[in-house]
């Protein structure tokens, strides 16, 4: 899918979304939550991976569950040391100026503040989030906190976001790339201003502070898992880190026994079946537990390393007709992170009407994912829509609407009629339709900032003010048609990719039906 299809569609996406906005009300959302109370002690699960401190060995017999998908690892874009520009700067370099990529290792360019002025960038730099469950939008920060670019107009110390600039990697939890950035800064530690910011404890609900609790031995079993759960999903945790949370936490025999029973909420639910995922050896057994798996993620773990764990169970799974009844949540969980060819199997596999019906509705999925559904559904576009629309209410329609908003700003044409059928019989529910549209819009004031940088091309500005509207809730919290101009302005100012990965992350919420 090229950036030149929103041409196609005939009309500039800013335009047309304004159809989406009839049934894309700006309410905002609460997720669920939930806890469990103490079990009767057992040893936990014993994890064998080089990069988790043993846990007592108790049952050797029992193998851990290996974790081969990439991304269960935490995300980073910076090349190896010693590559790129990751050496020593001269000293003349202003502090501001460093950065440890290029636009040759993912840098986004020396003229990244070209005509933004230093004292905008410093304030959205300050308010930058940190804590959204989007490896999308965290692969964007890191990229910006790290790039190598000429300081904005009127920074003349060159000393105004280097210390911002340490001290949200710092929070992100992202070691070391903070002391590769204070490496490639002129003084580095011994420059007392960066080297406060780097010291400086993080918050306690920063991905940093939560990845801290989560490594902590001492820490309440139940306050560790959660700690590593919300971590992990912001990218501060690896997966291995996370399995040993999990297997951190005790259970009483009759619970690990009959797991899709037992009621666990929540963390407690999620470390439960991953332990017992762990001692599993029977396919079709491990089938059932990852599909259970998969109803406990919350819809912001559906993407990045929590969802991570399950899939790559899932990755082992042979794919015949026994597991076939699990094809559509494969499916959507291999296309949600980006994993078009680990679909395939799963789309070849025998099945039944319903599985073909289930598959069908994630269509658009797949386009964002650069997969293919056509095996299995036997329609593209107007087959999904004609099947997500039947017997749809209002507050369906205008999720089927968000999508549609989303496809558009990445790329996809939308028909015109497609708009007039999914949004026409939504108009008289307005309440349904806001409740299904995400959080809050943003300030006006942001909005025109975003709309102003795009036009102009000011790629760090529209990077900066694109992070702050997504905020801590990330692509998944946002109104489907403030996040497609979110996207839109990213395709305009070249960050496709980046793009189209927070577009994929809110569809594969948004078909959750």
């Amino acid at each position: 899918m090229s950036d030149s299809r929103a041409e196609a569609a005939g009309r500039p996406v800013a335009v047309r979304l304004v159809a989406a906005a009839v049934v894309l009300g700006l309410a905002g959302a609460a997720g669920p939550g939930g806890t469990g109370c103490a079990q009767e002690s057992v040893p936990p699960i014993p994890l064998t991976t080089p990069s988790v401190p043993p846990i007592p060995l108790t049952t050797p017999s029992v193998p851990p569950i290996p974790l081969t998908s990439p991304s269960v690892q935490p995300i980073s874009i910076v090349p190896p040391l010693g590559t790129g520009s990751a050496a020593m700067p001269p000293a003349s370099l202003p502090p501001d100026a460093a950065g440890v990529l290029t636009p040759a290792d993912g840098g986004l360019g020396p003229a990244l503040w070209t005509g933004s002025p230093v004292g905008l960038v410093r304030r959205l730099l300050v308010e930058l989030p940190v804590a959204a469950p989007s490896p999308s939008q965290r692969r964007l920060t890191l990229r910006l906190l790290l790039s190598a670019a000429v300081p904005p107009a009127g920074d003349d110390t060159g000393r105004v976001l280097a210390p911002v600039r340490v001290a949200k990697l710092a929070a992100l939890g992202a070691t070391t790339e903070s002391e590769r950035l204070l490496a490639a800064m002129p003084g580095g530690r011994a420059d007392p201003v960066l080297a406060h910011s780097l010291a400086e404890a993080p918050a306690a609900g920063d991905p940093a502070g939560l990845a801290a609790v989560a490594r902590s031995e001492a820490a309440d079993a139940d306050a560790r898992v959660d700690a590593a759960e919300r971590a992990a999903a912001a990218g501060a945790l690896s997966g291995d880190e996370l399995a040993a949370a999990y297997a951190s936490v005790r259970f009483a025999p009759a619970a690990l026994a009959r797991p899709l029973t037992a009621g666990e909420p929540g963390a407690r639910g999620r470390a439960l079946v991953y332990q017992a995922s762990v001692g599993e050896s029977q396919p079709a057994v491990q089938a059932e537990l990852v599909g259970h798996w998969f109803q406990l993620l919350e819809p912001a773990q559906v993407v990045g390393p929590v969802a991570a764990l399950p899939l790559a169970v899932l990755a082992r799974l042979p794919v015949d007709a026994a597991t076939a009844w699990l094809a559509p949540a494969a499916v959507r969980a291999f296309w949600a992170s980006g994993r078009a060819e680990a679909a395939i199997p799963w789309l070849k596999v025998p099945s039944n009407p319903s599985v073909a019906a289930a598959v069908l509705r994630l269509w658009p999925l797949a386009v964002l994912a650069g997969g293919e559904v056509k095996g299995a559904s036997g329609g593209g576009f107007d087959a999904w829509l004609a099947a997500a629309l039947a017997g749809a209410d209002a507050g369906r329609r205008a999720r089927v609407a968000g999508v549609l908003a989303l496809l558009q700003a990445a790329g996809e044409p939308v028909k015109e009629a497609a708009w007039i059928e999914t949004t026409d019989k939504a108009a008289g529910d307005q309440t349904a339709a806001a409740a299904a549209a995400g959080g809050p819009a943003p300030s006006a004031a942001l909005w025109q900032t975003l709309n102003a940088a795009t036009a102009d091309h000011r790629v760090g500005e529209v990077v900066l003010v694109a992070l702050t509207i997504l905020g801590n809730g990330g692509p998944q919290a946002l109104p489907p048609v403030v996040l497609a101009q979110v996207v839109t302005s990213l395709r305009a100012v070249g960050l496709s990719a980046e793009a189209l990965g927070l577009a994929r992350e809110a569809v594969a919420a948004l078909l959750d039906w």
